[in-house]
């Protein structure tokens, strides 16, 4: 009879607690994996690279991203903090700044970039 749960073997005879592990990991991986492709403040050049160190560095990659990732708050021009809205229809960012731009504006607010529609 097993004392502990690294001794519970599976079906095949591998440890329950080992599989476990594998599972939890490859939960954050792909948690990690999501977030990295569903950052819009980032470059393409940059969720690439990102994504290779994921793939090249499977053990290490997804702690390396949590740490260096940031905050995700959004700042302006003043570096104040802005509270994210939901975004109407039409409504777009700036591909020079980054910015907000809403539905009815043709001209970014913070780098005055004129926007075609």
């Amino acid at each position: 009879m097993p004392t502990s749960l690294i001794q519970v073997k599976g079906a095949d005879g591998f440890p329950v607690a080992v599989i476990s592990l594998m599972v939890i990991y490859a939960i954050v991986w792909l948690v990690v994996m999501v977030s990295v492709l569903d950052r819009r403040d980032m470059t393409s050049v940059n969720r690439f690279l990102w994504v290779f160190i994921l793939v090249m560095v499977p053990v290490f990659g997804p702690l390396l991203y949590w740490f260096s990732r940031g905050s995700t708050t959004r700042y302006c021009s003043t570096d104040q903090p802005v509270e994210m809205q939901p975004r109407m229809v039409g409504s777009l960012d700036c591909p020079r700044c980054g910015s907000h731009i809403e539905a009815e504006q043709n001209t970014c607010a913070n780098c005055h970039h004129e926007v075609r529609r």
